[in-house]
């Protein structure tokens, strides 16, 4: 018993092994160790394995929520990916569906994009300035001009 004794002092001065350790811990579930005197250690490494499970269970909890996140996320992730490609693959049929040339010309209904683009290219003809007409610069630098005789007499700074 003296033997037992100084490996429980030798337990509280963290000087065991881990082989000693193991020994004790074993001689403490024996029927010899059940003495009064060595309830403390009993007490102390009793509390020890209880806080170790506590600690390995807590661990494995934090490791599963931990893939139980990241499944989520993955599948969040491709959802998202997948309504991406839906949404962009529906967004090109619309507006291929709706690209659609439409011109009115003499009271009818033009859809045929080479006749949409003929009455295009014809209105902007009609609307072009005649060449003999001074166009909007030309009138303005007529307005602004300052004639040469009277830029002659301003005083020079």
């Amino acid at each position: 018993m003296a033997y037992w004794e100084r490996q429980a002092e030798r337990y509280f001065d963290a000087a065991l092994t881990d082989d000693e350790e193991r020994a004790l811990r074993r001689f403490l579930a024996s029927p010899a160790g059940a003495d009064a005197r060595f309830d403390d250690v009993r007490a102390v490494m009793g509390f020890l394995v209880a806080a170790r499970r506590r600690h390995e269970a807590a661990a494995a909890a934090r490791l599963q929520l931990r893939r139980l996140v990241g499944a989520r996320l993955r599948r969040a992730a491709a959802a998202a990916v997948v309504a991406a490609l839906l949404g962009g693959a529906g967004g090109v049929a619309l507006w291929h569906e709706q690209n659609v040339c439409v011109a009115y010309a003499g009271g009818r209904k033009l859809t045929d994009r080479e006749a949409v683009v003929q009455q295009a290219r014809a209105s902007l003809r009609a609307m072009e300035r005649p060449a003999d007409v001074p166009d909007i610069e030309a009138q303005l630098g007529d307005m602004l001009a300052t004639p040469a005789a009277e830029a002659d007499t301003l005083p020079q700074p």
